[in-house]
């Protein structure tokens, strides 16, 4: 998972040539550029993760 828009001038390359992006980020705090250029979106928040968290 990242936010860093340093990927930014692949993923329009990559895009370029067909293929599909996702990014998957955390509700609390989306990356705009990522959501803007990327092919499909998924923003995740806390309900989605409980399942995945360990409880004593």
């Amino acid at each position: 998972i990242s936010s860093d828009t340093d990927l930014l001038p692949v993923i329009k390359e990559v895009k370029e040539n067909g293929k599909i992006i996702e990014y998957i980020g955390f509700s609390h705090k989306p990356s705009l550029a990522m959501i803007a250029n990327c092919s499909v979106s998924k923003l995740l928040n806390k309900d989605d993760l409980l399942p995945f968290i360990k409880t004593k």
